[in-house]
């Protein structure tokens, strides 16, 4: 009996998060969609964005919304907040977190791609952190997507795993930890 209680408590204290390219295939223009899997509502608290290409990785924070972004219905200006279960969120269209993350690496982009020929896009991963129930530590998740390109057609993005990676293991949850102090 204690045993199935534990069992039982254990699955449905599950964090998760899920990351996904929303509507199109491999469109730029695609929303991402953040969604809540886990039985009860978490708080989204930072929303991370890393752009890997062969200058360097650069990192943006997009929880706000920028000037550039419609405001909500609520008319705010963050995306930071509540998501309760089954519920999802949309961040932004992938070209604009790619916009946003190069301009704060003051990589100059046309249409997408690097100004600078030398420069090419590898990747872009989007993390989650958030606050489950009571737990003082935040957990995460994270989704990389792989950018690719030739000269004349447009930049495609894929995912390059079937599912989202979580940080819910302690050192998962570590890793959120400092994440969200480094984005300060």
């Amino acid at each position: 009996m204690l045993n199935s209680y534990i069992t039982t408590f254990v699955v449905n204290d599950i964090h998760a998060l899920v990351i996904n390219l929303a509507v199109g295939d491999a469109n730029l223009d695609s929303p991402c969609l953040i969604c809540n899997m886990s039985n009860e509502p978490v708080f989204v608290e930072n929303i991370l964005v890393d752009l890997e290409t062969s200058a360097g990785t650069y990192s943006a924070r997009v929880t706000d919304i920028g000037e550039e972004a419609a405001p909500t219905k609520l008319g705010s200006t963050t995306r930071q907040g509540p998501l309760d279960s089954g519920q999802c969120l949309e961040i932004q269209k992938f070209r604009e977190l790619l916009e946003r993350t190069a301009e704060a690496g003051q990589l100059k982009l046309i249409d997408a791609k690097p100004n600078d020929p030398e420069v090419t896009l590898k990747s872009l991963t989007v993390t989650i952190i958030s606050i489950y129930g009571p737990e003082d530590n935040p957990f995460g998740a994270y989704r990389e997507f792989e950018l690719s390109y030739d000269n004349a057609g447009p930049v495609r993005i894929t995912p390059t795993s079937i599912d989202t990676r979580r940080l819910n293991s302690r050192q998962g949850k570590k890793r959120a930890k400092q994440l969200n102090i480094e984005s300060i």
